[in-house]
């Protein structure tokens, strides 16, 4: 019997790739789904945002970039006093912690 390559397995006669069980594929794919389903509700808030405030989408995301870059600077300061920042949403099902306003924990916003 011939020899073969580490990840490959006779089949019928012929060498055969072995593929990811379905489970982790369809795992990541959701995970995919998932962050770009989150990244266009983003964008569409901005927008919807935009439109309340009078503004253009981008002037949203440059206030979003800013206020950004300011907790960050706020919660070194804080973590060199030894304590942290946590800022925290109300929701109708519970609390969200907010790292930066482009990523949330977890949640309903």
């Amino acid at each position: 019997m011939a020899a073969h390559h580490h990840g490959e397995t006779l089949h019928s006669g012929r060498l055969a790739k072995r593929r990811a069980p379905p489970v982790a594929k369809s795992a990541t794919v959701r995970a995919a789904r998932l962050q770009q389903a989150l990244q266009d509700a983003r964008v569409q808030a901005q927008v919807d945002l935009a439109q309340r405030l009078q503004l253009t989408p981008a002037a949203i995301a440059t206030l979003e970039h800013h206020a950004d870059m300011y907790l960050a600077v706020l919660g070194r300061c804080l973590a060199s006093l030894g304590g942290t920042l946590e800022i925290m949403v109300q929701c109708p099902d519970g609390w969200v912690s907010i790292r930066y306003f482009g990523e949330m924990d977890t949640g309903c916003l």
